[in-house]
């Protein structure tokens, strides 16, 4: 490019000087104006080939949550040239540009330019992911000048947290549906005045938690009924998660996995805020590192490692040929008999897997509740929003093999909320 634009400018001025000289000879005053032009057609150039400068800032949210909407607005500042300029802005994974576009191009004259672009988009997944660098790439129309490319690391990443449903204990019921073993004060804690359940007498209840109107009611051996009331602090809730390929069927921002941490993050603020120790664990085929899980404990410290933790978790892509307890599990439940939910996805392929899970964790002494998350409603609406309501649970209830599980949710047809009512009249929240 370069060699060509100087034969053209030899070219121009050899011409515009002999016209230049005829004039002069001929004394046509006229056509020594032509003179201007080459001059003009120089400064020009001389201008095009100035050094090309140019400044940005940008503006980038640090942490949203999913499905929040925000802008990104970069401010470019170019001196000198004379071309254009194709700006490529930040963008950082898992997530979809609904207004605007990230990539612009204008022209830059002989002015200074300044430029403000941006775009609006949705944050559509969890996760923790780096933006992108700033591209910008300036392209001389006239002049000897080389293309120009500015590249600039952000150096930032953006959290996009989980969706956590705000649970309200006025939702779930007072009275559970499961014996709870009987344990000693120290390890359940003090009793509170919330009220929990009615169950039999047994030796040792105090005189006063006799409820006289419902053992009037009811026969019962010892002849006795008495008000169970919640311990403070003490009770044991773990969340197991299934992280098997078959959480990941549906879409890549909705499918079981995604609906799963939703509900584990909605569970565990619910159950911190009453007091509860809770825990997270992956169920893997192999020793589970120290920080792939949270040891049961309260407070929202607690809820902090179990949220940055599901930030990062990804499903593998094998289903492994068994699901083993691993000892720091096994001693927790041994020692605090913990309230356990698995949450998972139930195929043909790993139902006999969970089952057998299911039954290690029981001959702890874990009580175990099973929410299977079926993808078949999200597979559907994919298709045709029509063809949703076939898959919900009521209909398909009859398929004993894929819809085994004390929960079966259907995130298409029913809420967080919902599962997460049935989930704890189980589990006794």
């Amino acid at each position: 490019m370069i060699g060509s634009w100087n034969k053209q400018i030899i070219l121009f001025t050899i011409l515009s000087g002999a016209t230049t000289f005829a004039g002069l000879v001929a004394t046509q005053k006229i056509m020594v104006a032509v003179f201007i032009f080459p001059l003009m057609f120089v400064a020009i150039l001389v201008y095009a080939d100035m050094d090309v400068r140019i400044d940005s800032s940008y503006t980038l949210p640090e942490r949203i949550r999913v499905g929040d909407e925000f802008d990104v607005a970069v401010d470019i500042r170019i001196k000198g040239g004379y071309g254009l300029v194709n700006i490529s802005m930040p963008v950082y994974d898992e997530m979809e540009i609904t207004v605007g576009t990230n990539v612009h191009i204008f022209y830059k004259g002989f002015k200074e330019r300044r430029e403000t672009v941006t775009y609006h988009a949705k944050a559509m997944r969890r996760g923790v992911f780096p933006w992108s660098p700033l591209r910008v790439d300036f392209s001389p129309l006239i002049g000897t000048g080389k293309s120009r490319k500015t590249v600039t690391e952000t150096g930032k990443t953006i959290q996009v947290d989980p969706e956590v449903k705000m649970l309200k204990k006025s939702q779930f019921m007072i009275k559970t549906r499961k014996l709870k073993p009987r344990s000693s004060t120290t390890r359940l804690g003090p009793p509170t005045t919330d009220f929990e359940s009615i169950r039999e007498y047994a030796p040792g209840d105090p005189f006063k938690s006799i409820n006289w109107k419902a053992s009037a009611r009811v026969q019962t051996r010892s002849g006795l009924l008495v008000n169970q009331y919640e311990r403070e602090g003490m009770k044991t809730y773990i969340f197991y998660l299934d992280t098997s390929m078959l959480m990941r069927r549906g879409t890549e921002y909705e499918n079981p996995l995604e609906y799963a941490i939703s509900l584990i993050l909605s569970g565990s603020n619910y159950l911190i805020s009453k007091g509860y120790n809770v825990g997270y664990w992956p169920i893997s085929s192999r020793m589970v590192r120290r920080q792939d899980f949270v040891v049961p404990s309260s407070g929202t410290d607690t809820f902090n490692q179990i949220k940055k933790i599901l930030l990062r978790v990804e499903s593998s892509r094998l289903i492994t040929s068994s699901y083993p307890v691993d000892r720091t599990m096994a001693r927790l439940v041994l020692e605090t008999k913990a309230r356990i939910a698995i949450v998972t996805s139930i195929d043909e392929r790993n139902k006999i897997l969970i089952e057998e899970l299911r039954r290690r964790l029981i001959s702890l002494g874990g009580i175990v509740t099973t929410v299977n998350i079926r993808p078949e409603g999200i597979v559907a609406r994919k298709v045709d929003e029509r063809l949703k309501g076939f898959f919900s649970p009521a209909l398909m209830s009859g398929r004993k093999n894929s819809y085994m599980g004390d929960v079966i949710w259907d995130p298409v047809n029913e809420t967080l909320g919902h599962a997460a009512l049935k989930l704890g009249r189980l589990s006794g929240w």
